[in-house]
């Protein structure tokens, strides 16, 4: 691995935390990050004139990456405390100002310039906050939420870290609650990637948290910080419900007149949990309660329009929507913010609501504003369309659901896709769609999901199909039967088939022994006509599928075999797709696949 040049100034120098000499020390706390950290230090050695990391225990490349990049290590023990792990990192400072990142993050270049001009000046007591934003892949192609923190600061003895979790810098002389070093916002921006689920997975950070979060609010009780982080913690592991009460306590133990941001964000996070939860009127108590500490907050808001959509306030929903993306003008002076919200959910959301109140017009303009400033996002994509099909505007749709699946190749984006087609009543568009669908996502999940919708649309093509075939049948039977593949149809099934008598046709084929051809070509078809719920169906189904194979497969060409004046071998075929399910059903995937092209073959 090639050496890298750190810094832009002085390399040298022989400053000591009490006495630093100028310029900036890039400090951190790294531990088996070999996956993050090179695209770490190469976004901040332009700024930095050291490196200072405090290693937790790597096993992997890590050490190696950073020395690369010239740094100074040490290692030290976990001991589930952030703050005393950022501190030892503090500790090997020697450089007038102090920039704390992750490995996870990278520091955006357009920053750099700020960043070294205030490397270069005097400190004073006073520190800087850069707008972190979160990558998340909760909705594919767009999620990002953001919020401030304070990562650049002078290199002071008195300054350090406190708190086990959601750790900050505490500094003795300042007037603000807790301690918190007085600070103000600069144009720099951080990119947090330890959210993805790629990097999150089998590293138990969740877990961690949590463990880290509750032992907090053991030790401080009274404090509305560690039970906002608590409430977060359950938040970030994807169990809302539980974040209740975390949150509630914050709330409590902060008072009415706590304006911190992580107040307001937590109140904005409570309003929308209960909301989710049908608990509308509390809902809105803590969404304004959040508003009032945060005048304009875009969570409050779209908390708030949640709430009021849920009673059924419908202008105040919708001004609360529009108050939620107009929030943006203001978003730098927000400590944490989802910036989705103004990008594209308030709009996306907005434009459904109007739909359902019948605002198609207004539906439509809120929903392609969405789509414009976030092109990516499926799920603004996919709610476009639907509310174009609900206006009316089918082709505009239609090519809407189709874009969606072009840059979304997943089994969500298809099925959207086919179940257009099947509203507008277009079967067969939606099998061939499906059928080209299969080989273009990327897993065999997906592959097996879509494999057995084509068996299901297949079920669907198979109901027109039944009445022909069984009307056929019908209508050749002499009034002493008819003479069938294998011998004579069973008494009484002709004459129930005529009529339309299938749960009675039901009963005669399961009286039935025979076990040919014919007899369980009827037994699929009347399966299918009674539908799957119906416990005599499931007992025809049991009954073929319990045969062997061959026969089975038999059973199924037999079904899908045309007759000269027959409909098109698309519907042959499809009459087999209730039998193949069946059989996906219990496991037996080999089988349904061999049933399935069997039936293909017929018409080969």
């Amino acid at each position: 691995m090639p050496i890298h040049i750190v810094g832009w100034g002085a390399l040298g120098g022989t400053g000591t935390r009490e006495r630093p000499t100028p310029g900036l020390s890039l400090c951190m706390i790294v531990r088996d990050e070999e996956a993050l950290l090179d695209a770490c230090l190469s976004s901040a050695c332009a700024v930095a004139d050291e490196i200072c990391i405090a290693d937790t225990g790597s096993t992997d490349r890590t050490l190696e990456i950073a020395r690369a990049y010239g740094a100074k290590i040490r290692q030290i023990p976990w001991t589930d405390d952030f703050s005393e792990a950022r501190n030892a990192s503090l500790e090997m400072a020697t450089r007038t100002w102090v920039l704390f990142l992750d490995a996870d993050e990278v520091l955006e270049p357009q920053g750099h310039q700020l960043i070294r001009a205030i490397a270069a000046s005097e400190p004073a007591r006073i520190g800087f906050n850069l707008r972190c934003v979160n990558e998340i892949d909760e909705h594919r192609g767009g999620g990002e939420t953001s919020h401030l923190v304070l990562r650049l600061f002078p290199n002071h003895p008195e300054l350090r870290f406190v708190q086990p979790l959601h750790e900050y810098i505490f500094d003795p002389t300042s007037p603000l609650a807790g301690g918190v070093i007085r600070g103000t916002t600069i144009d720099a921006t951080i990119r947090h990637r330890g959210y993805l689920k790629r990097f999150v997975e089998g590293r138990n950070k969740r877990e961690r948290n949590l463990a880290i979060a509750r032992a907090a609010v053991e030790r401080h009780p009274e404090d509305p910080f560690h039970w906002y982080g608590l409430g977060q913690s359950y938040g970030f592991a994807g169990r809302r419900d539980e974040a209740v009460e975390p949150l509630e306590r914050m709330r409590e133990c902060a008072g009415p007149d706590d304006r911190r941001g992580i107040i307001a964000h937590g109140l904005a996070l409570l309003g929308e949990i209960y909301a989710n939860q049908g608990k509308h009127q509390i809902a809105e108590e803590r969404a304004r309660d959040a508003l009032r500490r945060a005048p304009g907050y875009p969570n409050g808001s779209f908390a708030l329009a949640i709430a009021l959509r849920g009673m059924g306030r419908q202008d105040e929903a919708v001004e609360a929507y529009r108050a939620a993306y107009r929030g943006e003008q203001d978003l730098a002076k927000f400590a944490v913010v989802d910036d989705q919200i103004c990008t594209w959910k308030a709009r996306c959301e907005l434009g459904v609501y109007l739909a359902e109140l019948g605002r198609l017009d207004e539906a439509v303009d809120e929903m392609a504003a969405g789509v414009a400033r976030a092109p990516e996002v499926m799920a603004a994509r996919i709610n476009y369309a639907h509310v174009l099909e609900k206006a009316g505007r089918l082709e505009q749709a239609e090519g809407t659901f189709s874009e969606a699946f072009k840059r979304h190749p997943v089994i969500d984006s298809a099925l959207q896709h086919v179940n257009f087609l099947l509203r507008r009543g277009r079967r067969e568009e939606a099998l061939r769609f499906v059928e080209s669908a299969i080989g273009r996502v990327a897993t065999d999940r997906e592959r097996h999901g879509l494999h057995e919708a084509r068996a299901q649309l297949c079920a669907l093509e198979a109901a027109s199909a039944l009445e022909r075939l069984t009307a056929g049948i019908a209508a050749a039977a002499a009034p002493q039967g008819v003479a069938a593949t294998q011998g004579a149809l069973p008494e009484g099934l002709v004459d129930a088939l005529r009529e339309d008598r299938w749960a009675d046709a039901a009963d005669v084929l399961l009286r039935q022994a025979a076990e040919g051809i014919e007899e369980d070509r009827l037994r699929v078809l009347c399966a299918y006509r009674l539908g799957e719920r119906d416990i005599r169906a499931n007992g025809l189904l049991a009954a073929v599928s319990a045969r062997p194979s061959d026969h089975v497969v038999r059973v199924a060409q037999a079904v899908c075999r045309a007759e000269p004046a027959g409909p098109p071998p698309a519907h042959l075929q499809a009459a087999v797709a209730l039998l193949a399910t069946r059989l996906l059903l219990h496991g037996r995937k080999d089988e349904a696949r061999r049933v399935a092209d069997a039936a293909l073959a017929v018409h080969a």
